[in-house]
C-alpha cells in the first residue's frame, strides 16, 4: 500500500439563506361598522408567497373578501364583528414562515338580541302584577359600543334613560303598554321590545266579586220582595180597571 499517494477529499457546498424579517401590515381603517364598511389591508414584503389570516385563521378569496393576484393585498368587502385581527405571513424559506404583528380592528355592531327581564313573568306580552307591588324591568342588548336606552309608556317618552326601570308601588295609572327602545348611535340601528302591564287576575276577580256578591239569604229575600211587589202592583192595576168601568156604567145610565 502506497501511503504517499494523496487521498481524495469530497467538498460539500454550504448555502446560507438569509431569514427575512417579519412583514409589516397596514389597513386603510381601524374603526368600522359591521356589514357597512370595507377594509383594505396591505402586506409590505418582497416575498412572493404571502398568506393572510383573519382572527388567526388562514383565509382565501371568497364572496366576502378578495386577495389580490400578487397576494399582498386583502380586501374585506363586508366586515363582521369577528374580523378583529388581521395578519399576513411570508415563506421565503420553507418551514420558516414569518408572520406580521396582529393588526386590530374596532368593529361597531348591533344592537341585536334585545332581551327583557322583569321581576314578574310575562306571558304573551302580558305582565300580571298586583296593585302596590314592586315591579322591576330591565332591557339588555348585544351591541358595540354600549347602546342608549329609552322607555315609553302608552306612547309617551319617559324621562328615564337607563336600562332599568323600578316601580316601587304599582299604581293604576302605571298600567298599560311599555316599550324599551335600544339605539346604537354608531351603527344608526334601533330595536325595541314591548309588553303590557295588567292587574293580576286574582286581584281583578276579587274586586269584581266584592262589588256584586250577594249571599244566599239575601237572594231569598230579594225574590220574596219582588213577588210581593208584583202582586201589589197587579192589585192596584185591577182596582184601577174596575173603578174605570164602574164609572163609565154610571154615566151611561
Amino acid at each position: 500500500m502506497d501511503l504517499s499517494r494523496p487521498r481524495c477529499r469530497h467538498w460539500r457546498e454550504l448555502v446560507l439563506l438569509e431569514l427575512e424579517k417579519k412583514p409589516d401590515i397596514w389597513a386603510n381603517a381601524s374603526s368600522v361598522v359591521e356589514y357597512m364598511d370595507p377594509v383594505a389591508a396591505i402586506c409590505y414584503t418582497n416575498a412572493t408567497n404571502v398568506n393572510w389570516y383573519v382572527e388567526y385563521t388562514r383565509v382565501s378569496s371568497n364572496d366576502r373578501m378578495t386577495i389580490s393576484p400578487d397576494l399582498k393585498t386583502l380586501i374585506i368587502h363586508r366586515v363582521s364583528r369577528y374580523d378583529r385581527t388581521l395578519q399576513c405571513e411570508t415563506e421565503s424559506i420553507p418551514e420558516f414562515p414569518r408572520r406580521s404583528e396582529p393588526l386590530s380592528l374596532s368593529v361597531d355592531y348591533g344592537p341585536d338580541k334585545v332581551q327583557l327581564r322583569t321581576s314578574h313573568s310575562i306571558l304573551n306580552g302580558i305582565l300580571s302584577a298586583k296593585i302596590g307591588s314592586e315591579v322591576h324591568m330591565e332591557c339588555n342588548a348585544i351591541s358595540r359600543p354600549s347602546p342608549k336606552y329609552h322607555w315609553t309608556h302608552n306612547g309617551s317618552l319617559l324621562s328615564l334613560s337607563g336600562a332599568k326601570i323600578i316601580l316601587p308601588s304599582l299604581a293604576w295609572e302605571q298600567m298599560g303598554r311599555y316599550r324599551c327602545i335600544v339605539e346604537n348611535p354608531m351603527t344608526q340601528l334601533t330595536m325595541y321590545r314591548e309588553f303590557q302591564i295588567q292587574v293580576h287576575r286574582s286581584e281583578h276577580s276579587h274586586v269584581v266579586d266584592r262589588g256584586f256578591y250577594i249571599s244566599g239569604a239575601k237572594v231569598v229575600w230579594l225574590i220574596v220582595i219582588t213577588v210581593l211587589s208584583s202582586v201589589y202592583l197587579c192589585g192596584i192595576l185591577i182596582y184601577i180597571l174596575i173603578s174605570h168601568f164602574s164609572t163609565r156604567r154610571q154615566r151611561g145610565t
